[in-house]
């Protein structure tokens, strides 16, 4: 396949937040909606069975379990999940309280993703590190199948001595990117337009209703 320099949407998968923290920072938020792999930790494993699966079944509420941590696992599929849940003063009760809206936006998200794998949309993927033969084998059945005309390229971060800071290093990424350049297709520009409208109405619309209740 070949390897070109600008493609339509870039997408991360994982295993962690700092692919999706860096194409925000390096090409700007309207170049990507929120995907499934964004903000939740995924190993190579368990990418490979959102796949297999394809998306389905990801984030049933048997599977979740809350560490010692407080942290939110998925003990089936080896996922966690920092972000959908409160942090602070975490147990099974605001599990179950949060988990119908925690569920909508997973599988919004897983949505959106299988959207950027098998859409028309040239499409650069991203990892935060060296993915396993056995993931991008994965990932190029996964494609070969449902979208096997896409244009694409997978592309790794090198190892980073910043390992243990989640954002790593900048310059690290920029070098990744710089070959790079995103233009995204007309529906997604729109598309991204219509989320931000959406986004100001309603905190506007709480605003309104928290005046209103005072």
């Amino acid at each position: 396949m070949d390897n070109p320099s600008s493609f339509q949407q870039i997408v991360s998968l994982g295993p962690n937040c700092r692919p999706k923290y860096h194409i925000q920072r390096y090409y700007g938020k309207h170049t990507a909606k929120r995907g499934v792999f964004d903000w939740q930790i995924t190993s190579g494993d368990a990418l490979i069975l959102y796949l297999e699966s394809d998306f389905r079944g990801m984030f049933e509420r048997e599977d979740l379990t809350i560490t010692d941590k407080g942290i939110v696992v998925n003990r089936r599929v080896g996922t966690m999940h920092h972000h959908e849940f409160p942090s602070e003063h975490i147990d099974e009760t605001v599990l179950d309280l949060h988990y119908a809206t925690a569920r909508q936006n997973h599988d919004t998200w897983c949505a959106t993703t299988r959207s950027f794998l098998t859409n028309r949309a040239s499409t650069l993927f991203v990892f935060a590190n060296e993915a396993a033969a056995e993931t991008k084998s994965a990932i190029a059945e996964y494609l070969n199948t449902r979208a096997p005309a896409k244009i694409y390229a997978l592309i790794e971060a090198p190892e980073d001595v910043l390992a243990d800071d989640w954002r790593g290093t900048e310059t690290i990424w920029e070098q990744l990117f710089s070959p790079y350049r995103i233009k995204p297709t007309y529906s997604a520009r729109a598309a991204y337009r219509l989320h931000r409208f959406k986004e100001k109405l309603r905190r506007y619309t709480r605003r309104f209703s928290d005046g209103v209740e005072a």
